[in-house]
Parts: C-alpha cells; structure tokens; sequence
C-alpha cells in the first residue's frame, strides 16, 4: 500500500510551472518509484492510494486521475492499482475517516487479491 504525494503537491505545483509540468514530473518519478518496488517484491500486489488530504488549493481530481494513469500505466500482470478516497472534511482525516479509507481499502485489496 502507497499513499504518497499530498505533501509533495502543496506548494510544487506553481514552483515547476505549474499543472501540467508537475503532474508529468510526478508520473514519471511514481512510475520509477513503483518500477523499484516491483523489482525488489515482484510477486507484491501494489495498491496507490490518493484522496483523503483536504486542501482548498489543490484540485484533488486532477491529481486522483494521475495516481491512476501511473497504475494504468503497468500491465495488468504487474498487480498495480489505484484506490481513490473521498477528501477529509478537514485538513487531516479524523480517526472515523480512516476507519472508513481502512474499510475501503480492505475492500479493494479482496477484490485485487482475489479473496472473495
């Protein structure tokens, strides 16, 4: 389970020129981080997780549509995929959000790993 870039973004967007240079910055330096995982644990389901960090300035969508376009961009042997969850209500998510980001993600890792 990956849950990275909320604290990256905040701030990096307009310091690299903006959506677009940073999101493919972002992908490509994912898509490397996740290579190296899958190298070192290549039998290892690897979930991404983004959504749960509220910032006003921050357009979470664009950013949920990149974790997934890096997952969608390993083939579907290569057990890479993207869990998206509903923003917090606050800055941090509150302990009955992450029950709640921990039922969904419980979910997502059945359905993945075939245990249903």
């Amino acid at each position: 389970i990956v849950d990275l870039g909320t604290n990256d973004i905040i701030g990096s967007e307009a310091q690299s020129g903006g959506f677009e240079e940073f999101s493919k910055l972002i992908k490509e330096e994912y898509i490397k981080f996740v290579q190296a995982l899958k190298e070192k644990y290549p039998n290892a389901a690897i979930v991404l997780c983004s959504g749960t960090f509220n910032y006003s300035k921050m357009d979470l969508q664009k950013y949920d549509a990149v974790f997934a376009e890096v997952a969608a961009s390993f083939e579907e042997s290569q057990k890479v995929y993207h869990c998206r969850f509903e923003k917090s209500d606050n800055a941090h998510p509150t302990s009955e959000e992450n029950q709640e980001y921990g039922k969904i993600l419980a979910q997502k890792l059945r359905t993945v790993l075939g245990w249903e």
